[in-house]
């Protein structure tokens, strides 16, 4: 869970309650819990990778629905029931994940963490903390006449947030869908 969350991800919740009855309640002596649940796992997997599609949410809710009929089990219909309250409770979130974006910022895929050039003051903190080495740019030297200033590389963010508290001038902010925060 990322650092910066601020609230729980209806995504991730969706996703935790399918993988705990996967993992523990499913019997899989039923043909429509088995595949339903293998196809609602696979969804909600893009959804909170950022790897979502138009209508995913629709085909979250067939999916549902195709269980809460057919599953053998009470405890099939039970999550195929909790499942379709999610989607109807938050149903603007799942359509921000499709999108490619984390309202509550609890996905950390897709969040986008940058550094303000104009505050960042090349202290060098947030490069020293990072775990992925995502944070690349260097110290001033007196010897060179340009450095590299700091920048974040998305593609090996991991989005843990470490960087945000360390950033004594707060020149980096978070992300999420568009949306800039702190």
């Amino acid at each position: 869970m990322s650092v910066v969350a601020t609230q729980e991800c209806a995504v991730r919740s969706a996703r935790l309650l399918v993988e705990t009855f996967a993992e523990e309640k499913m019997c899989r002596k039923c043909v429509p819990c088995v595949l339903s649940v293998a196809q609602i796992t696979s969804v909600l997997s893009d959804l909170s990778a950022g790897s979502a599609t138009s209508g995913d949410t629709e085909r979250l809710l067939a999916f549902c629905d195709g269980m809460d009929e057919t599953a053998m089990c009470k405890l099939g219909r039970d999550v195929a029931i909790e499942l379709k309250r999610l989607l109807g409770e938050h149903s603007q979130e799942f359509t921000h994940h499709e999108s490619g974006s984390c309202p509550s910022g609890g996905c950390t895929s897709l969040l986008t963490f940058t550094v303000v050039g104009e505050k960042c003051t090349l202290c060098g903190a947030c490069k020293e903390i990072c775990p992925a080495g995502a944070v690349v740019g260097e110290k001033p030297l007196w010897y060179v006449a340009d450095s590299m200033p700091f920048r974040i590389r998305a593609d090996k963010c991991t989005g843990c947030g470490l960087c945000v508290p360390v950033c004594e001038p707060g020149a980096i902010v978070l992300q999420i869908g568009g949306d800039s925060v702190g």
